[in-house]
């Protein structure tokens, strides 16, 4: 089943079968995670002033698979996100554009076993940034709340209780006093 890219306005439970649905929750569940991190935006003030980088968090859908077959697939049934390829031949399939990521939450929830707990946090977390300007600045007290009630409790939840993969560009003390 083929969605053409017109479609995403329109919700992606109602676009997929139980079948299609219930595959990518058992992807998930098995290869997946919904990955907490932070985006940035580069912006100058003014003419004369250097270049200023603002943070904000973000979450990413992620499944892992080393058959590229399989997330190509996937990524034609959603008819989102994109294929990358990782170290020692281990694809990624991500989301990352918020809404798509609500989307793809919202239609997985019933049929997700093990990671129920992380795709409700997550979709709790998507809902609070949808309310304000994704990309607005956040004050250092918005990131640090943000990132203590959704982005560690997010993080233990994870296989293997952190993150692994690429490490962090920034620390967090630069991405709090950006």
């Amino acid at each position: 089943m083929v969605i053409p890219r017109k479609d995403i306005g329109k919700e992606l439970s109602s676009k997929l079968n139980d079948i299609d649905k219930a595959y990518l929750a058992g992807l998930f569940d098995g290869e997946g995670c919904i990955s907490p991190t932070w985006g940035s935006k580069k912006y100058f003030l003014t003419k004369e002033q250097r270049e200023r980088t603002t943070f904000f968090p973000r979450l990413q859908f992620v499944i892992s698979n080393k058959n590229s077959l399989l997330l190509d697939l996937m990524k034609i049934i959603v008819g989102y996100g994109n294929i990358y390829r990782g170290k020692n031949k281990v694809y990624g399939y991500r989301i990352s554009a918020q809404k798509e990521v609500l989307d793809v939450v919202n239609a997985l929830i019933p049929y997700v076993k093990l990671k129920k707990e992380a795709l409700y946090l997550s979709k709790e977390a998507i809902l609070y940034q949808l309310q304000r300007k994704l990309h607005s600045r956040w004050t250092s007290k918005e990131k640090v709340w943000f990132y203590n009630e959704f982005m560690v409790r997010l993080l233990k939840l994870l296989p293997s209780g952190k993150k692994r993969g690429r490490p962090s560009k920034y620390s967090l003390t630069e991405i709090l006093h950006s």
